[in-house]
């Protein structure tokens, strides 16, 4: 079995973020191009939690750019944010060697 797990862009509040800070990143051709292949598709929701304020600042500043970062920030009460993936799979037919 192959497997691809990507950050879902189409779930928020994560999502929206990526999605402001790569605006040419078409989400839905990138799940067409997958399924194209041969892919089947599962989605993932996840939570981060932190221990405070400051490493939630860290973290989002290593995801974003600057000020997609402090907007992320100023708009994440508390010490968790919901952060959904995709995961791609597709199964080797019986028989053959990749």
């Amino acid at each position: 079995m192959l497997a691809v797990v990507d950050l879902d862009a189409t779930v928020g509040p994560y999502g929206e973020w990526m999605r402001a800070d790569l605006p040419h990143y078409d989400p839905a051709g990138v799940e067409s191009f997958f399924a194209a292949q041969g892919f089947e598709l599962s989605r993932v929701r996840t939570r981060w939690e932190f221990d405070s304020r400051e490493a939630l600042r860290a973290v989002l500043g290593i995801e974003f750019s600057g000020k997609i970062a402090q907007r992320a920030y100023a708009q994440t009460p508390g010490l968790a944010l919901e952060v959904g993936y995709r995961i791609h799979t597709r199964r080797a037919p019986v028989g053959l060697l990749y």
